[in-house]
């Protein structure tokens, strides 16, 4: 088998050092590169849960207060049928603000951030004098009842002299429905 001594003596050697390194591999283990992770007590943890209930809880109950008031105030329509609606709204309001109403123009229905339902606007135009007139067209805008909201206001003086302000204002109303209207 091995007929040289070169060769036996190197056959020796190469064992030796292989039993060598072995060896050591067994006494000098590589260290672990795993993070050590803090192990909480169990009091800890138990403390930790019953905080996270009573939050989840709360946020529970506090779900349940606001469902029956976002379904009062909330539509339940989609956008093209709930239009006509609040045209007629904004029609009543201004018969009884005594406001003569210039320009009702739809804006494009658009999906809430959460995708939830779909807020509808209307831009709405008009002069009348500020004071009963336009104060109270705005204060019956805003009544919860009518489920409208004042988004955006522009006033600008229009005649000094008969004390009238131009008025644009975006009015909208939510919906819970997401289909979006199909055009304007």
């Amino acid at each position: 088998m091995l007929k040289t001594k070169r060769e036996r003596n190197l056959v020796i050697i190469a064992t030796i050092f292989g039993v060598t390194i072995l060896l050591w591999s067994f006494m000098n283990p590589p260290g672990k590169s795993a993070p050590k992770v803090a192990i909480i007590s169990l009091e800890e943890a138990n403390a930790k849960k019953k905080t996270a209930l009573k939050s989840l809880a709360s946020i529970s109950q506090d779900q349940d207060k606001l469902t029956p008031k976002i379904t009062a105030m909330a539509y339940d329509l989609p956008p093209d049928q709930l239009e006509p609606r609040i045209v007629r709204n904004i029609q009543d309001i201004a018969l009884k603000a005594n406001v003569h109403i210039r320009e009702i123009k739809p804006i494009k229905a658009r999906k809430l951030a959460d995708g939830n339902g779909s807020k509808v606007s209307m831009e709405v135009r008009f002069r009348a004098a500020f004071q009963p007139n336009v104060m109270k067209f705005l204060y019956l805008a805003e009544d919860p009842t009518g489920k409208l909201v004042v988004d955006k206001l522009s006033l600008i003086s229009a005649d000094a002299r008969f004390r009238t302000v131009e008025v644009s204002a975006q009015i909208a109303v939510f919906t819970r429905s997401t289909a979006v209207s199909s055009g304007i």
